[in-house]
């Protein structure tokens, strides 16, 4: 007998999560400097073995990979929730690691092979314009799911995941596929005519989306530089980038650039550009932006720890995600100003780089809430009303943590495969990317 299953939770297009701000909180509070009890770095093997588990069990036959999956109980059936262009790319790094030290789960000539098909799918079986692909599909029709019918941020994901996995693979078969995605995408058909920058995409009618990517921040880097690596008339050059904007915005008494963003703007695009290694061009330095908002992120928690006792725990994370609505969960955004006391333990993980006592304490809180931990990581977490965990995770959240953790604990190697793609190099070079080491012996 088939088992009734309710409904996975509608997500907010993430043209939709940016309209958000993180403005208006007050107040400062400190932050231990290390975390009590440090989870070791077998304890953080184990939760990125968590992650690779969502991208090896939710793979569909086309090669494509779950928005969400339910993180315990019975899981959805893979038809019953749409498919994500984003975690796909994430999935496609997944299982590039998944092949690697010291996991082991699948063997290399196995990746090598589920990333192709992947490959082939999305060049061969999705419909797309210019190059640029859906936000959702359906698992086995392949068909546009929701109403961003074509979205740049999910087709700059999965290129970057086919370029990342095909260097962690050392593979020139999927070398070939990654680059041909990438070269399909018309980057200069993509971009607003008086401005030079990337639109969102369009939606279900062929009409071009409001939005777009206008602010300068991680996730809107990766995909510039990728944009800047193409070839020919489908470039875009320094001028597109110049045009980027910030929000001189405060949050919780920290000035940062696009304050108004999420976790998964200022952290998510990290894991692939190395700006350890690399300055962007202009004067607004990505990642001591990406340290700032990391730490409006935890201060702005504890400003709210007043009004709301998960925060009072110590436990902090604002981003988009599941969080309690009567007897189910809906997707939403949350900040400052719109929350309703839920800490999103999973987004938080992408922000190791920045402040790892910070996350590595997260965890460690969470591990004492009955059910936080399910079997692809942790839920959301929300203490108001009784104890409530999300259900579900997910996909792009499960992969940016994966992402971190593997960049944290296995000498980045993550960003430097994503640096190895041709066209990122390419677009480094056009856009002026120096290496720190080069400008530090200048100054010097």
């Amino acid at each position: 007998m088939e088992m009734e299953r309710s409904p996975p939770p509608e997500r907010l297009p993430r043209r939709d999560f940016l309209r958000g701000t993180l403005g208006g909180a007050v107040g400062m509070f400190g932050f231990p400097a290390a975390a009590e009890g440090r989870e070791s770095a077998a304890d953080l093997d184990r939760i990125e073995r968590d992650c690779l588990l969502y991208f090896l069990e939710n793979r569909t036959e086309e090669g494509l990979f779950a928005d969400r999956q339910r993180n315990r109980g019975e899981r959805y059936d893979l038809d019953a929730v749409p498919c994500s262009l984003s975690a796909t790319g994430m999935g496609l790094i997944a299982l590039a690691v998944a092949a690697q030290k010291p996991h082991r789960l699948l063997t290399p000539s196995e990746a090598s092979e589920r990333c192709g098909q992947t490959c082939d799918t999305a060049r061969g079986k999705l419909p797309q314009d210019h190059g640029v692909l859906p936000h959702y599909v359906k698992g086995k029709q392949l068909a546009v799911w929701g109403d961003d019918a074509r979205s740049t941020v999910e087709t700059a994901w999965l290129v970057a995941g086919a370029g990342c996995a095909a260097e962690l693979l050392h593979d020139d078969a999927l070398r070939e596929a990654a680059a041909a995605l990438h070269d399909r995408v018309d980057w200069r058909y993509w971009s607003c005519k008086e401005t030079g920058m990337l639109l969102h995409g369009k939606n279900g009618d062929g009409d071009v989306l409001p939005g777009r990517w206008d602010r300068l921040n991680n996730e809107t880097a990766f995909m510039y530089v990728l944009a800047a690596g193409a070839e020919g008339n489908k470039r875009l050059d320094l001028s597109s980038w110049k045009q980027l904007g910030t929000f001189d915005g405060e949050v919780a008494g920290v000035k940062f650039a696009s304050a108004d963003l999420g976790l998964f703007a200022h952290q998510y695009g990290f894991d692939l550009l190395h700006l350890r290694e690399w300055k962007n061009p202009g004067s607004i330095d990505l990642l001591e932006q990406a340290r700032l908002a990391t730490r409006a992120n935890i201060l702005a928690s504890q400003a709210m720890s007043k009004d709301f006792s998960t925060f009072r725990t110590g436990l902090w994370g604002l981003s988009a995600g599941d969080g309690p609505s009567g007897p189910d969960s809906a997707y939403r955004i949350y900040t400052p100003r719109s929350c309703d006391g839920t800490a999103h333990v999973m987004s938080s993980v992408a922000s190791i780089a920045h402040d790892q006592a910070a996350v590595l304490r997260n965890l460690l809180l969470a591990d004492d809430i009955p059910n936080a931990r399910g079997r692809y990581g942790y839920g959301n977490i929300n203490l108001e009303n009784g104890t409530w965990v999300s259900g579900d995770v997910v996909g792009i959240d499960v992969g940016a943590a994966l992402l971190a953790l593997d960049n944290h604990l296995h000498d980045d190697r993550i960003r430097h495969a994503f640096h190895a793609f041709p066209p990122v190099q390419r677009g480094l070079k056009a856009l002026g990317f120096r290496r720190r080491r080069d400008l530090l012996a200048t100054d010097g």
